[in-house]
């Protein structure tokens, strides 16, 4: 599967609960802080501090997504966030 930037880091962020800079730098991405910019722009509540020579993000909320469920009344389907 392709993964964009962003999305590895938001992989990387529900899986392990942060991410450090080096950690990004690994894996070829080298603009972490923007990325993290646009994720808090998203609703994310991220921290980030300077642990032993590298600065670590972590996640301490993820934005709210309903749940989009699809329900059947008489016949018809219709679409419904729970």
């Amino acid at each position: 599967m392709y993964y964009t930037q962003k999305k590895h880091i938001k992989k990387l962020l529900k899986e392990n609960g942060q991410v450090s800079r080096n950690e990004a730098l690994n894996l070829s991405i080298t603009r972490l802080s923007a990325i993290i910019l646009d994720l808090k722009k998203e609703g994310w509540k991220i921290e980030g501090k300077l642990i032993n020579k590298d600065y670590v993000y972590k996640v301490e909320k993820e934005p709210y997504r309903p749940k989009l469920q699809i329900k059947e009344v008489n016949g018809q389907r219709f679409a419904v966030y729970v």
